[in-house]
C-alpha cells in the first residue's frame, strides 16, 4: 500500500504557517533581549544611595579635647623645681590641695612657715647655680587656710658663694619682697659670680605655706 501524499495546496499553506510563528518568535525573543539590556547593561557596578534632594551628607566630628593653659617655654633658663636642693630640701612641702595641679603653678616651690620658737624663725633652701645664669626671677605668694590678723611672709633671695656661710664676705647683698596671704609679688635678684642662690622665709605668724611661684635662674 502506498503512502497518502498530501495535496501541494494544503502543504503550502501548513508551511507557511510554520514560517510565520518562527519569524514572530525570533522577533519577540529579539524584543525582549533589547529590553533586557537596557534595564540591566552588563558590567553595570551598584549605585550607592543618594541623598534626597535638598539635604546633604552629615559629617560626623570628634569632640575637641580640653586644653589647658601651660607654662611658656624658657629659653636659656632653668627652674629651680628641675634642680636638687644642696641645703633646706626637708623644708619643702606639697603644694595646698586648692593649687595642686593648676598650670600656674606647675613650677612652684612650697615652704611652710617656721614656728618662730627660740632659735628656729626661719626657714632656708639653697641651689646650686648652673654656669651662665645669673638672675633670679619669682613671683611669691602665701597660703593659709584660717588667715590670722597681720600675717605677712617674707622671701629674701641671697646670691650665695660656694662655702655657703651666711653673712660671708662673698654673699651679695639679698632681694626682699613680702606678701600677704593671697596677694602676689615679684622679685628679681641679681647672681652675678654668686656660686648658689639661698632662699629664706621669714613670717610673721607661723601656720602659713609661703608658696614661690616660676622660680627660674636665668642669663
Amino acid at each position: 500500500m502506498s503512502t497518502p501524499i498530501e495535496p501541494p495546496g494544503p502543504r503550502k499553506i501548513r508551511w507557511a504557517t510554520i514560517g510565520a510563528f518562527a519569524v514572530g518568535a525570533v522577533t519577540i525573543i529579539g524584543t525582549l533581549t533589547q529590553t533586557w539590556t537596557l534595564l540591566f547593561p552588563a558590567g553595570a557596578a551598584p549605585q550607592s544611595p543618594q541623598p534626597a534632594a535638598g539635604t546633604s551628607p552629615i559629617a560626623v566630628s570628634a569632640a575637641p579635647a580640653p586644653t589647658t593653659r601651660a607654662p611658656a617655654p624658657v629659653q636659656g633658663g632653668t627652674y629651680l623645681d628641675t634642680l636638687p636642693a644642696v641645703t633646706g630640701s626637708s623644708l619643702l612641702v606639697p603644694l595646698p590641695k586648692d593649687l595642686a595641679g593648676l598650670p600656674e603653678y606647675a613650677h612652684a616651690l612650697a615652704v611652710k612657715c617656721p614656728p618662730n620658737t627660740t632659735g628656729n624663725t626661719m626657714a632656708e633652701v639653697a641651689y646650686v647655680i648652673p654656669r651662665n645664669l645669673t638672675t633670679f626671677t619669682a613671683t611669691l605668694t602665701a597660703h593659709q587656710t584660717s588667715v590670722p590678723t597681720n600675717q605677712l611672709v617674707q622671701l629674701s633671695v641671697f646670691p650665695a658663694p660656694k662655702d655657703l656661710l651666711p653673712n660671708g664676705g662673698n654673699e651679695g647683698k639679698p632681694a626682699i619682697v613680702q606678701a600677704e596671704i593671697g596677694a602676689k609679688t615679684t622679685v628679681k635678684a641679681d647672681l652675678t659670680d654668686a656660686f648658689h642662690v639661698r632662699l629664706r622665709i621669714q613670717c610673721n605668724l607661723p601656720g602659713a605655706v609661703a608658696v614661690i611661684v616660676d622660680p627660674l635662674l636665668r642669663p
